[in-house]
């Protein structure tokens, strides 16, 4: 498969190492999020949070796939290196609180209009 150049950027790793271990609705928050800079800006981080509001509003919290020890790692590498300036997102996640992950992602808009 051959990923796009919004993916790629200078990430640690690829979007899909780590959306692949949600559901649907939380894998679509973490890859709008991760590219968010590199495509469609803003636009992307509403879509994030209407998958967010989708998933929580479906009692879906962000918890990934059989509990994969790995997801709080790359979560962590993002964190750590601020990928995408979603600091506060990706914190949010690895903690699998969905309503902080929302808030995060309005605030990330709040900041960049």
């Amino acid at each position: 498969m051959s990923t796009p150049s919004y993916y790629q950027n200078d990430a640690p790793f690829e979007a899909w190492d780590l959306s692949s271990l949600y559901t649907s609705d939380w894998g679509q928050v973490v890859q709008y999020v991760f590219r968010w800079q590199g495509k469609n800006g803003l636009q992307d981080l509403q879509k994030a949070v209407d998958f967010a509001r989708h998933a929580i509003a479906n009692d879906d919290r962000p918890i990934p796939w059989k509990h994969a020890p790995h997801a709080g790692k790359l979560l962590r590498q993002l964190q750590s290196i601020g990928w995408a300036d979603a600091t506060h997102v990706w914190k949010a996640l690895r903690r699998r609180d969905g309503d902080a992950t929302l808030d995060a992602i309005k605030t990330l808009i709040k900041e960049h209009k």
